[in-house]
């Protein structure tokens, strides 16, 4: 089954299916849904989808199986993106603290909805938070894209200022040769 256009929601209702899982989608979505949407948005499609509204008057045959066919199912189907998504794309939480703490929030509130979700959320979480601890126990070194690199160390005053028109262009094209070698 291919997917070629959809709603957002309905893009992320396909996302987190009750049916059966398709990781090959949701590693395509959570490479592309950047150019269609943002982080805070996608969250709360998920947290819209995990709260989805339940039958109105249902029998408890009904209720029974809605939950079990329907509703247990989409709570996974949540959970695991959230998983994959704080696992495989990182760098979207990294700089991005009320998205980190809405994602703790939702988490909390789910477990304490759906108990069956404790050990899916303490991964989720657990996960999370190494990749924090691991972000700021790094070098502190960060490359952004777009943005100029400055390095912290100073540059002594006794190192002269060079300005590329004041090299020996051969001298240069050699040093790059070279550097490709």
């Amino acid at each position: 089954e291919t997917i070629k256009a959809g709603t957002l929601a309905k893009l992320v209702e396909r996302l987190t299916f009750e049916k059966y899982p398709d990781t090959s989608y949701l590693a395509a979505f959570m490479m592309t849904y950047k150019t269609f949407t943002t982080a805070n948005e996608l969250l709360d499609l998920l947290i819209m989808r995990f709260n989805m509204p339940h039958p109105k008057s249902p029998t408890k045959e009904q209720e029974k199986k809605f939950k079990s066919e329907k509703l247990i199912p989409i709570h996974f189907r949540v959970f695991n993106v959230l998983k994959t998504w704080v696992d495989k794309y990182f760098l979207d939480f990294k700089e991005d603290t009320v998205l980190v703490q809405r994602v703790f929030d939702f988490v909390d509130k789910a477990v304490s909805v759906q108990k069956v979700l404790e050990k899916a959320g303490s991964q989720i979480k657990s996960c999370l938070n190494k990749k924090l601890e691991t972000t700021i126990a790094s070098s502190g070194l960060t490359f952004r894209l777009g943005e100029e690199f400055r390095p912290n160390t100073p540059i002594p005053s006794n190192v002269p200022v060079y300005n590329i028109n004041d090299l020996d262009i051969v001298g240069v094209a050699k040093q790059l040769f070279l550097t490709t070698m």
